[in-house]
């Protein structure tokens, strides 16, 4: 539990240190303790309540950075879960929380089409302005975009 404090502070540490234009945070104690212990327990919740304060961290290192208005942050997670085990079609597995903000993102819409983590890449790498891969399974979340 004491690691993902510790990578919010370490992700703060470099907005001043490094220009950067891709940053990859993952608080990763959510994920173990919902394998030890089941998606949506008690440990498992308040994993999730950590992995929030540690998020905030992050953001208001940004803000303070002046950094939080020219960047695109998406909150995403790697994968659902059901009792101690993920990786079926079930609903649970493959319902993922998708948040995105940031300059070009829709302020407040709510995407209705479903979204998949494979969506992630794209939707990343057209931020980015990389071209998209064919071999990527996953689709540019377009519909999230003031485009």
């Amino acid at each position: 539990p004491e690691t993902d404090p510790w990578v919010a502070e370490q992700a703060v540490a470099h907005f001043d240190r490094f220009d950067f234009d891709l940053l990859f945070v993952y608080f990763g104690h959510t994920d173990e303790v919902g394998h030890v212990h089941g998606w949506m327990s008690e440990p498992y919740l308040q994993a999730i309540s950590q992995a929030d304060r540690c998020l905030g961290v992050v953001i208001d290192g940004l803000k303070a950075a002046g950094r939080w208005d020219e960047t695109v942050t998406l909150v995403v997670s790697d994968h659902g879960g059901h009792g101690r085990s993920h990786g079926t079609d079930l609903p649970e597995d493959m319902t993922i929380p998708w948040i995105l903000h940031g300059p070009g993102v829709r302020a407040g819409a709510a995407l209705t089409d479903p979204i998949r983590v494979f969506d992630t890449c794209p939707t990343l790498a057209h931020v980015l302005g990389i071209p998209h891969c064919r071999e990527w399974e996953g689709r540019v979340v377009h519909e999230a975009f003031a485009e």
